[in-house]
């Protein structure tokens, strides 16, 4: 055990002082051990300052402990003579009790109660107070005619309780009604008298309990004559038909085509309406308890009742990706007036509104999300199979849900930095760009900043081609020209910078309507021309098609005809490229050259460099010397027939 360093006296917390008499104390042991924060709980027991070091919290208690007149500050002060309250001459009875008894049971005793109350150990029940306690729910619930189990008594058996329980209390009325006579009390009287209304009260308690369970039978019966009858009108066919996850249809493409619903059965109609809680729309609905939802159908709102809305459904999708798109769409897991809810729209019934159930978003917000993330990315595919062609490994098996998760966000950090340096590049680096009329600012405090944050200047660029015309269409032209370096490379020397260059904004030469036509007109030409020279290489149409189509056998749009063409040549042109250095060993300055790969800048002979100009110069030198030409044609030669060696054969 610890050796105590120093002992302070303290009073007891929580007592009651009675001028005249010692407080009671206690010891305050101090040790090594004692921290900074024991002795600040300690001051904070007598309303003293915490603050200082561990020396000068000690030195406080000490000096506290010292000042007994301190002491009395922790009692509250004894409460004054309310006004109106008068003396009144003592009682003839008062007098006499006095002189028999004394007079000192009438002096009052002055006491001070405690400012600070005392921290209460909670008190462990023992064998016997629960037993005495259980003997009692037991007998409640016996008499309440519910089992241990909390499930209701038979109804033969409740009436027999009943019945012995009305006995048991008539016997007891005989018995109190026998013992009354000129010598009983009133309190027997009272307590006679409130048996009786107990047992008038557990009478009609019984009779009101049989009513209900009658209506309740009464209703389901007239609901089951009503189904008998005539289809439920509020179970939707198109729903319904979809509650077995396996005949589910698969989700469309389009965000805005609906999917088609499947024949509705009797079948289907069964199996779904026995979990269905139907809230006929007849029912009132308490005003506090009104919720709208917004589903698929165009301008209409479903009303519902918040306080019916079941738990969240059990589920989770990270096993069967496949069945979250079905369920996405047409979904029967969550059922409210008697209509199947898709997933896609359960926050509308579960989010935090008034009335709505407590912490049930909470809990279902973070899966959702994701579940939203994946659907998100599968409807930019067009269809399943598509979709499981990206997310799968390099032996075609499928990746796992957290994988799939992982790849989409890896994904998204991708095109939002691409983004954001597509704003920059539009705007020449400045995103304050008059022509931007604002798009990358944000208020704060009544004050502008510009965005700097890529996912920030990426939402704003995306937002800006979506309501902007003009910048989209530049937008366009500037990825085409993107697209044509090699054709752009081929009609300006070497050296020369192009005409459009990330410090110089697009805005600046394409703001006018006129000259935005001019270059679209410029641009459409060589696309065309670009197009048709790939078309000569091909026999007939179908050859070309062949070509650019996808594995579904559709035809590529204009725009990715072009990216194929362009990533095709800058192949080519890598190869070529390759060839040329090949051929002569590595260097592109052999005399063999004649030059052919030098350029003159500023009055300076330099080597070309890059691969789209040699590639181009290596083609020209092939067809302007013969020498060079037949050379090339033995390496051919001597690569078809070998199956392997230095060099490669030309692509073009």
């Amino acid at each position: 055990m610890t050796a105590p360093l120093d002992e302070v006296e303290l009073p007891e917390p929580g007592q009651t002082f009675i001028p005249g008499t010692a407080l009671k104390t206690i010891k305050f042991i101090v040790t090594v051990k004692t921290t900074k924060a024991d002795l600040q709980r300690q001051l904070r027991t007598y309303g003293l300052p915490v603050n200082g070091n561990k020396t000068k919290l000690l030195e406080a208690l000490h000096e506290f402990s010292g000042d007994r007149d301190a002491w009395l500050s922790l009692f509250q002060p004894q409460k004054k003579r309310k006004r109106g309250v008068h003396n009144s001459r003592t009682s003839l009875s008062t007098k006499r009790i006095a002189e028999q008894f004394g007079d000192a049971g009438n002096e009052q005793v002055i006491s001070y109660k405690s400012k600070k109350s005392v921290d209460r150990v909670q008190r462990a029940l023992s064998d016997g107070d629960r037993a005495s306690n259980n003997a009692w729910a037991n007998a409640m619930l016996s008499a309440l005619g519910v089992n241990k189990d909390l499930t209701e008594v038979p109804s033969s058996k409740r009436r027999r309780t009943e019945l012995s329980m009305s006995a048991d209390h008539s016997s007891a009325d005989s018995i109190s009604c026998s013992t009354s006579g000129p010598q009983a009390s009133g309190d027997v009287r009272e307590e006679v008298l409130t048996v009786k209304m107990r047992h008038v009260e557990r009478g009609l308690f019984a009779v009101n309990e049989r009513f209900s369970n009658f209506e309740d039978v009464l209703t389901t019966h007239l609901l089951e004559l009503k189904s008998s009858l005539q289809p439920p009108p509020l179970v939707n066919p198109s729903d319904l038909a979809h509650c077995d996850s396996h005949n589910a249809q698969p989700m469309t493409v389009s965000a805005q085509s609906s999917p088609t619903p499947t024949p509705f059965t009797s079948a289907s109609t069964t199996s779904a309406a026995s979990h269905i809680q139907v809230h006929s729309a007849s029912d009132p609905i308490p005003p506090e308890n009104v919720g709208i939802a917004y589903l698929d159908d165009p301008g209409t709102e479903f009303v519902f009742d918040i306080s019916r809305v079941p738990d969240p459904p059990a589920i989770n999708f990270s096993d069967d990706i496949d069945r979250l798109f079905r369920e996405w769409e047409n979904s029967a897991l969550l059922i409210v007036n008697g209509r199947g809810i898709p997933v896609k729209h359960w926050g509308q019934f579960y989010k935090k509104v008034v009335g709505a159930k407590e912490a049930a978003w909470d809990a279902l917000k973070s899966k959702w999300g994701k579940w939203k993330f994946i659907v998100s990315e599968r409807e930019k595919h067009s269809d399943d199979e598509a979709f499981w062609r990206h997310f799968s490994d390099e032996n075609g098996q499928r990746l796992r849900y957290q994988q799939i998760l992982d790849r989409i966000h890896n994904g998204r950090i991708t095109s939002t930095a691409e983004n954001a340096g597509n704003a920059r590049l539009f705007f020449g680096g400045n995103l304050d760009h008059p022509s931007a009329h604002g798009a990358f600012r944000y208020l704060r405090t009544g004050k502008s900043y510009l965005r700097t944050k890529d996912d920030a200047v990426s939402r704003a660029w995306c937002k800006l081609l979506a309501t902007r015309p003009d910048i989209a269409a530049q937008w366009d032209a500037l990825c085409a020209i993107r697209l044509l370096t090699i054709t752009q490379s081929e009609s300006e020397p070497e050296g020369h910078s192009p005409t459009i260059t990330p410090s110089i904004p697009l805005t600046a030469s394409l703001s006018s309507p006129l000259g935005l036509a001019q270059f679209a007109l410029r641009l459409w030409i060589i696309h065309t021309k670009y197009i048709a020279e790939e078309r000569e290489r091909h026999h007939d149409s179908t050859s070309f098609w062949h070509k650019f189509s996808n594995e579904k056998g559709e035809r590529l749009s204009y725009k990715l005809i072009l990216e194929v063409l362009a990533k095709q040549r800058n192949a080519n042109a890598t190869q070529d490229a390759s060839n040329a250095r090949s051929f002569f060993g590595g260097n592109l300055d052999h005399p063999d050259t004649k030059g052919a790969f030098s350029y003159v800048k500023s009055g300076k002979t330099f080597l070309t460099t890059k691969d789209d100009v040699i590639a181009r110069k290596w083609l020209k030198l092939l067809g302007d010397d013969p020498e060079i030409s037949s050379r090339w044609a033995a390496v051919q030669n001597i690569h078809t027939n070998a199956t392997a060696g230095p060099g490669a054969l030309p692509s073009s």
